[in-house]
């Protein structure tokens, strides 16, 4: 049987969240963790409205949208809004003014503040929404233009392929991603069209976290793997929290059982694949949690009202269980990006190996750019990786190809240990990846014992930093 049409709101994204402002008006919608202050729905729509009223009185306009430097250069912005804690350091940048956001949300009047907002621009489905940049992990980041229409149509397809099947009604979340990264953002935004209470959390930490879990009730999180190994090592019950999200980067089988054994609670392990260029999601695992139990380590399937394809090295579709280049297209697709050329056509390269398995499953093998070959053979970094966090003493690791005379390249290995307490040398843990992986895998790079690794925002390891930059490790 078909699946139903997926039904695609015709109006911009902003109104749709307003309207659900009206909708659950008083109920709390945000808390600040710090403060403790909160906010209910009919607030953030006020605040809504006293921000566009003066962005309109000074004339931010709808048109215009590197570091820093950087990217005010590229996408010629004209203002910065920050809150006052940032504004020293924005001091000096030529060509833009800093707007604080605590001035812009004080109303002037009365009037003002129980006012309507009324705009004079015309928005439409193709409106540029967001103008996100990609997080660079493999190379310099690029400014996606996302519309009206991608956010909508990436909207109702988590909520017919995922939340709809989840039982989720009145939640309460822990906002922790970042809201300058994509999946932090949108899981905002759609917190706020679907009523739930979303808890801010500036920063983090473990006790932190779990303090806020059990003060609040927390029922869904949604993180990063980074995390995930955190959440799968703490003795803390956490009898509240029945759903966590995890994406940015691949979460083996092994932590995914790891997680679940030690907090028997969380009914639905939801791993997902995205991208900036799809909004947020376009694969997840299915709401069903016995279907899911048993494809660990999967970003779980297609969600509707994308179309995907895996392609090997000349273009060529590959057969079912093969690994190939993802490529994408749908509704959330981007249509261009801001400088890097002409609009998009066709399907998305998303530069990630991946299989399917006969269920419609998908596994990320790797990202492509990140596999290297020893003696003519594929080495993914993921695989490795993942056995290394699989050994009790090692809190991260990051894996590169790095040149050698005779194999062309070899894997070397960057760790960061869990602790004094453990004494296991360099040469245990690379006789623990020899016991497990085929010879082409194991660490004849070395292997480099670092205080942390140089992480993106949204929590993934920025190879190309290893790669391009002297780091000074001492080896255990």
């Amino acid at each position: 049987m078909e699946a139903a049409p997926l039904v695609i709101p015709s109006e911009p994204f902003h109104v749709q969240i307003l309207n659900s402002c009206d909708r659950h008006g008083c109920a709390i919608a945000l808390t600040d963790a710090d403060s403790k202050r909160s906010l209910t729905f009919q607030d953030v729509k006020m605040l809504s409205n006293r921000l566009a009223s003066e962005f309109k009185k000074i004339g931010v306009e709808k048109v215009n949208i590197d570091e820093l430097t950087t990217y005010i250069q590229q996408t010629r912005a004209r203002f910065i809004v920050a809150c006052s804690e940032q504004a020293e350091r924005l001091q000096g940048l030529e060509g833009v003014k800093v707007l604080l956001i605590e001035t812009l949300l004080v109303p002037a009047t009365s009037d003002e503040l129980e006012g309507e907002f009324v705009s004079d621009v015309v928005i439409g489905p193709d409106s540029t929404l967001l103008a996100p940049f990609s997080s660079g992990t493999t190379g310099t980041p690029k400014c996606a233009l996302l519309t009206h229409d991608n956010y909508s149509a990436a909207t109702a397809s988590l909520k017919a392929g995922l939340f709809d099947g989840l039982n989720v009604r009145k939640e309460s979340t822990l906002a922790m991603l970042p809201f300058y990264h994509a999946s932090g953002f949108w899981a905002l935004l759609y917190c706020l069209m679907e009523g739930h209470h979303s808890i801010i959390v500036r920063g983090f930490s473990v006790g932190r976290m779990l303090e806020l879990i059990e003060k609040y009730e927390i029922s869904i999180i949604n993180v990063v793997p980074s995390i995930v190994v955190v959440l799968a090592r703490v003795e803390q019950a956490m009898p509240s929290l029945r759903i966590v999200l995890c994406g940015s980067a691949p979460l083996g089988k092994e932590l995914s059982e790891a997680l679940l054994q030690r907090h028997p609670s969380i009914e639905h392990l939801i791993q997902g694949y995205g991208m900036t260029e799809v909004v947020v999601l376009s694969h997840a695992t299915p709401p069903s949690a016995a279907l899911a139990r048993g494809k660990y380590g999967s970003c779980g399937k297609l969600l509707p009202g994308f179309e995907a394809k895996i392609v090997n090295e000349v273009g060529e579709q590959v057969e079912v269980g093969e690994t190939g280049e993802l490529l994408l297209r749908g509704r959330a697709v981007i249509r261009s990006y801001l400088v890097q050329g002409c609009p998009l056509d066709g399907w998305l390269r998303t530069g990630d190996l991946v299989r399917v398995d006969i269920d419609g499953f998908y596994f990320i093998v790797d990202r492509l750019k990140d596999v290297f070959k020893v003696h003519g053979k594929q080495v993914s970094p993921a695989e490795i990786e993942d056995l290394l966090l699989s050994h009790s003493a090692i809190a991260q690791a990051a894996v590169i190809g790095i040149p050698d005379e005779h194999a062309g390249h070899v894997p070397r290995a960057f760790i960061v240990l869990r602790g004094e307490e453990y004494s296991e040398t360099v040469q245990e843990i690379a006789q623990f990846v020899k016991d497990r992986l085929s010879p082409h895998k194991h660490l004849k790079g070395g292997i480099r014992v670092v205080d942390e690794l140089p992480m993106s925002s949204s929590g993934k390891v920025l190879r190309r930093v290893l790669q391009e930059q002297s780091i000074e490790v001492s080896e255990l």
